[in-house]
């Protein structure tokens, strides 16, 4: 098994999240592996943000689905 890290990005932040963290180069030194889901509009359902409308989207289930899709990469 591997660790992993999953690095989600504040509003507007994808990609820069990838430079500002650099966990890809924490998740190299370290053994482990940086996931960099992407919320819809760059938004992740949280309530916090309205301004563009509700965000309906699961991102829990997305979640899931990524590091699922991930395990299923590298087991």
């Amino acid at each position: 098994p591997q660790p992993v890290m999953l690095v989600l990005h504040g509003f507007g932040f994808f990609p820069d999240i990838l430079d500002q963290t650099e966990m890809n180069a924490a998740a190299e030194r370290n053994g482990f592996i940086a996931i960099y889901p992407h919320g819809v509009a760059d938004i992740w359902n949280d309530g916090t943000l309205q301004v563009y409308g509700p965000n309906r989207s699961d991102d829990v289930a997305f979640i899931r689905r990524v590091v699922a899709d991930v395990e299923a990469k590298v087991a």
